[in-house]
């Protein structure tokens, strides 16, 4: 899955616009990953991720990350300067 994530950064990171997408979507896939890890019992069928406690952390801080760069690292442009995509 992170592998898959990666490859879809590195594509999608050719603009910037492609670049926060990538990072709002991949974080709120990682998000809905920790949430499902909270709430599903580990020993069903229904864990269909290997999820345990250092899997809900990993998604919990790659989601929050992901999410915070796409919302706070979005170039603005300064004054004088044209909006670019």
């Amino acid at each position: 899955m992170h592998l898959l994530f990666g490859a879809a950064a590195l594509w999608q990171a050719r603009t910037a616009s492609g670049a926060r997408s990538c990072l709002m979507i991949g974080g709120a896939f990682y998000l809905a990953f920790w949430v499902h890890g909270l709430i599903i019992n580990r020993d069903s069928a229904a864990n269909f991720l290997p999820v345990n406690n250092d899997s809900n952390w990993l998604h919990l801080i790659l989601g929050l990350a992901m999410t915070s760069m796409a919302v706070f690292l979005t170039r603005r442009p300064g004054p004088g300067q044209p909006k670019t995509q």
